[in-house]
């Protein structure tokens, strides 16, 4: 039943947001006017409505679902995937720390840079996969893929609607950030190797491996054109080159028409202007190009894209699911009650409040922050909040979405892993409020400097911190000595 768990826990946290509309009023903030007071009750109806809305917002992430379920269908059919999987395992069998760090480093530092979660989905059951193989849990594969992600967000450098919304560049609080993102992707990576349980001993010598070199460097290839497509160069180094070339090809005309836009077409963009169907469609291709090396049949085509699809209905339903929560807050007008509440005056406790409940209840960074940011900026009587709310909201925002009923990514690591929202919260329950406060004091330092909070919360993290290591040396004794027991026992059992 832990398949539906996920499903459950959305209809809940959907019938909370129907249920508290019938007695919060509503705010309704349209082109800067704030009106209050009126209650808007979201009916059973509105939220069916609601669904298609959420649908309409979320169906370029739908295509990409599917486009990477496509992609792995693919890899299946050529019976080179699971060796693959198998051959990387193999190589780290003796290095599984440092596989961890590579994942955990790629994944943040990929989501810090590109300031999307999304992205890294087409790449994220491959990493889980091979951390399955190297012997560790299905916690520490989420973690250190879905967890990494998220807290990369959390110090993302380029974050489109904070920065259009609040007048800001990439350059603010850029140091801050870099810091931010270190330190909770250091701490991400101690909390995975410390804490967890050593890796299981597993024997992959005995494993038949297939030649799978040109797999190798597709997947090298395709991890490259990301990056090259979703970082912001011209933003980050003002480099125009990759525009100037596209520029060029399009240039090239007969007869005044483009030959390039007439064989590629009008939508490519540069490199560093990718958005997420762009991605797509690049998946979609590379699909393609695999099935062609390897000989994938028309028919196994199709049939894989079958499989896709069927595989791909429970994500997107968790994707529509959360849509409907946020959806039904906004139209309701509770969620901008609750901004109006906490906005007169912005500091790091009403943005951190702020911050916090939308990460609860608006699963897409996008609209969490084009809505809240704006909410705050049209209610607050505060001045010169900008950049201090930005690195806030952000930091707070993503490592909500560690614990949210609605996060998305974590609900599809998950589905992917088959565990359940109560064995993750349990999991992952410690490590969020450790980092939670990290975060506080690294905020704390970067809006008002290292004053008396900074250091109560430092003395709080040292003290909670050593807390966790006692209680996991206590474990570590206590499992030596069940072993030991259970080798006394089998090694009398040998001698009779």
């Amino acid at each position: 039943m832990k398949k539906y768990n996920l499903f459950k826990i959305l209809g809940i946290v959907i019938l909370f947001t129907v249920i508290i509309s019938y007695f919060v009023p509503g705010t309704i903030i349209s082109y800067g006017e704030v009106s209050k007071d009126t209650i808007m009750p979201v009916a059973l109806t509105d939220t069916f409505f609601n669904g298609l809305t959420s649908l309409s917002v979320f169906i370029t992430t739908i295509v990409y679902i599917l486009t990477v379920g496509f992609f792995y269908a693919i890899l299946d059919k050529t019976e080179k995937y699971d060796g693959l999987v198998t051959s990387v395992a193999r190589r780290f069998s003796k290095r599984k720390t440092l596989f961890i760090a590579l994942v955990v480093f790629i994944l943040g530092i990929l989501s810090a840079v590109t300031g999307q979660i999304y992205v890294a989905l087409f790449i994220l059951p491959f990493f889980i996969s091979v951390i399955r193989k190297l012997g560790y849990g299905r916690g520490a594969a989420i973690a250190a893929t879905i967890g990494a992600t998220i807290i990369g967000n959390a110090g993302s450098l380029h974050t489109y609607y904070n920065n259009q919304i609040l007048n800001l560049t990439v350059t603010d609080n850029l140091l801050y950030k870099i810091v931010l993102t270190l330190v909770l992707l250091l701490a991400l990576l101690a909390f995975i190797l410390v804490f967890n349980k050593k890796p299981e001993k597993v024997d992959l010598s005995k494993e038949n491996v297939s030649k799978t070199l040109p797999l190798k460097i597709i997947m090298g290839i395709l991890l490259v054109l990301v990056v090259l497509g979703f970082v912001p160069w011209g933003e980050y180094f003002g480099f125009d080159g990759f525009s100037k070339f596209l520029e060029t090809l399009q240039s090239a005309k007969v007869a005044n028409v483009s030959i390039f836009n007439s064989i590629v077409g009008n939508e490519i963009v540069e490199f560093g202007a990718f958005e997420l169907h762009n991605l797509a469609l690049l998946l979609f291709v590379v699909t393609i190009v695999i099935a062609i090396i390897y000989r994938v049949k028309f028919n196994e085509v199709i049939n894989a894209f079958g499989i896709a699809f069927r595989k791909s209905i429970p994500y997107i339903v968790i994707l529509l699911l959360a849509g409907i929560v946020f959806i039904n807050l906004y139209t309701s007008g509770v969620y901008y009650t609750f901004v109006t509440a906490f906005s007169e005056k912005i500091n790091l406790f009403t943005s951190s409040v702020i911050s916090g409940v939308t990460g609860l209840f608006y699963p897409d960074y996008t609209y969490a922050s084009q809505f809240a940011l704006s909410g705050v900026s049209y209610t607050t009587s505060s001045t010169g909040y900008e950049a201090a709310l930005a690195i806030i909201f952000q930091a707070i925002y993503s490592l909500v979405l560690l614990i949210s009923p609605t996060s998305i990514l974590v609900f599809f690591g998950l589905r992917y892993t088959d565990v359940s929202y109560k064995d993750w919260m349990k999991y992952i329950w410690k490590f969020f409020l450790i980092v939670l406060l990290v975060a506080l004091v690294i905020l704390s330092i970067a809006t008002k400097g290292f004053g008396l909070f900074a250091i109560i919360v430092s003395i709080i993290i040292i003290g909670l911190v050593i807390l966790a290591l006692l209680d996991h040396n206590k474990k570590l004794i206590k499992e030596v000595k069940k072993e030991a027991k259970e080798e006394a026992k089998e090694s009398k059992k040998s001698k009779k």
